[in-house]
């Protein structure tokens, strides 16, 4: 069995530390940071690009999505 993570994120930076804790326990994590204005601009976006590069699992997509776009 694969264990899957999906997390949607904007302006997360204070509560993004804790997601190390479960990166331990899945096999894939795909992670959006976006909203209808665009990526974080608290540091968020930083953040999840080192966990992107140290884990190789980690799946990063950024970028405006705007609801109903499929």
């Amino acid at each position: 069995m694969k264990l899957s993570l999906i997390l949607a994120v904007h302006n997360e930076a204070l509560f993004l530390p804790y997601l190390e804790v479960v990166l331990h326990y899945v096999d894939e994590a795909i992670i959006v940071d976006s909203s209808p204005f665009g990526q974080s601009d608290d540091g968020s976006t930083e953040i999840l690009e080192d966990y992107a590069m140290r884990y190789p699992f980690v799946i990063l997509s950024k970028g405006i999505y705007r609801r109903n776009d499929g």
